[in-house]
């Protein structure tokens, strides 16, 4: 199936909100090297398509949109421009269901945007990203020093499976440098 069919209401991810350049460029995804990037738009066909992209149509009707609007492109430029964009990580589809339950979507409503904004790999909802830590299986050796920090934090951002090894034991000695345990606590 082609990129562009699969998508049932794509749009422009808030955090890449695209904007022009005083060259009449188009810049999407910020200024951060590696996360946005600029795009010459000479017929200002482009910046026709990336205001369409509002999640509010069909990929169908977007096409439509962008070529009643620009009846000179060939058929295939905003097919291919809408999945370049998709491929790039700027576009996401608010049409695609919503992976996590309700309770994990509150927990993690704060840290999604920050990840969305990061993640430039094509993926349909702002949410994916986070699934991908709630499937993912991590192996931590060494709770001493940064270890506990590590592990408190590898959960608090919704990893799903974390496994600690700590060969050392928790005593009053080493209680400092092993943070969330106290000199009763267990490994």
């Amino acid at each position: 199936m082609d990129v562009v069919e699969m998508l049932a209401l794509p749009r422009v991810k808030p955090e890449h909100r695209p904007y022009r350049t005083v060259d009449g460029n188009i810049r999407i995804g910020s200024v951060i090297y590696g996360i946005g990037a600029e795009i010459e738009d000479p017929q200002g066909w482009i910046w026709t398509l990336v205001e369409t992209l509002d999640g509010t149509r069909s990929p169908s009707d977007i096409i439509i949109e962008v070529r009643f609007r620009h009846p000179d492109l060939a058929p295939e430029d905003v097919p291919q421009a809408l999945a370049d964009l998709y491929g790039a990580g700027f576009v996401e589809d608010i049409g695609a269901p919503n992976p996590l339950p309700p309770h994990e979507r509150e927990r993690h409503s704060r840290g999604v945007p920050l990840l969305h904004w990061m993640d430039r790999g094509p993926r349909r909802t702002p949410w994916d990203a986070q699934l991908r830590l709630r499937e993912a299986r991590i192996l931590l050796i060494g709770l001493g020093g940064t270890g506990g920090h590590a592990a408190q934090n590898l959960v608090a951002s919704g990893v799903g499976h974390l496994h600690c090894v700590e060969p050392d034991t928790v005593e009053l000695s080493n209680v400092p440098s092993t943070s969330g345990a106290g000199p009763t606590a267990s490994a």
